[in-house]
């Protein structure tokens, strides 16, 4: 399919035959869009350690204080059960 986000032309698959059900994501992009939920598929890989880097990157370069600490809940608890999940969802209600 193929749509412009922001003036600039976009083209991916919808990886659908159908092309009703391709109508509809493409739909749904531009929902999307408007709304400002749009992710492109490079930002729907991002995972939560990703994230998490980049968090760490802005409180080291910024001084804050709390980098060890959450440095240490990270490793302790954090790191097992969401480094490997993508980011993509976030939660709705």
């Amino acid at each position: 399919m193929k749509y412009h986000l922001n003036g600039v032309p976009k083209v991916e698959s919808t990886g659908e035959v159908s092309i009703k059900k391709a109508k509809r994501k493409l739909e749904a992009i531009l929902t999307a869009a408007k709304t400002g939920d749009y992710l492109s598929p490079k930002d729907r890989k991002i995972t939560v350690a990703e994230l998490w880097e980049g968090l760490l990157t802005d409180y080291r370069k910024n001084g804050r204080e709390e980098v060890k600490q959450l440095e240490y809940k990270w490793n302790l608890r954090i790191k097992a059960a969401f480094e490997n999940l993508r980011a993509r969802s976030r939660p709705t209600g």
